[in-house]
């Protein structure tokens, strides 16, 4: 018929060059041209997309890390046994010694029973030491065991030399009254001859705190 529309035939879609080629049979010059719309397959097309973006999108919320708070460090409360306890008289945390709270007691840790002190902000501790174990200098000694200071905290801090006299021959008094009748575990005094030293045998100038 003369005028009429040419009709147009199937077609289908396929994906790659430089865009979205038509493929077209029997479609005379001059018709329609404009973009093929096939409808089934685009819909299909869409709902394959919509389930692979679901499956992507459960994905990445499994890999997401758990956002929790940080579980703090665990830290060894200080731990003294009781032969190292009877040693130093019963001292116990909460007790005071020569105006200084003893804040912990701890060990023998490696041959050394500490003891933390505290005063206000100033915190240090004394340390027991089997005699002649350490090659440092103690302040003082009594007959098998050996009293030395540090961990000084604020580091700024200085100690006045009469806080470690007085700290630490309070502390060998203790020692000296009980080290003959108790042995301590882990830690093994030289032997040296009775009375070869006292509490006062190396002490710094007495100084007021």
């Amino acid at each position: 018929m003369i005028g009429a529309r040419p009709a147009l035939v199937s077609c289908r879609v396929v994906p790659g060059g430089a865009g979205w080629r038509r493929i077209r049979r029997g479609v005379p010059a001059g018709c329609y041209s404009g973009p093929v719309s096939c409808g089934r397959r685009v819909r299909r097309w869409g709902l394959g997309l919509l389930v692979v973006a679901g499956f992507v999108a459960a994905g990445l919320a499994w890999l997401e890390p758990f956002e929790s708070s940080p579980e703090p460090p665990t830290v060894m409360a200080p731990q003294i046994t009781e032969p190292a306890r009877a040693l130093l008289g019963g001292l116990a945390a909460g007790d005071a010694l020569v105006g200084w709270t003893v804040e912990a007691l701890d060990g023998p840790t490696e041959g050394v029973v500490r003891v933390d002190l505290r005063r206000d902000d100033v915190r240090f501790a004394l340390m027991v030491a089997a005699r002649g174990s350490r090659s440092e200098r103690p302040p003082v000694q009594t007959e098998r065991y050996a009293i030395f200071y540090g961990h000084v905290r604020p580091t700024e801090i200085t100690l006045p030399a009469g806080t470690i006299r007085a700290t630490t021959h309070a502390l060998a008094r203790r020692v000296q009254a009980h080290e003959l009748e108790v042995e301590v575990p882990g830690m093994v005094p030289d032997t040296v001859p009775k009375g070869a030293s006292n509490p006062e045998s190396s002490a710094p100038p007495n100084r007021s705190p």
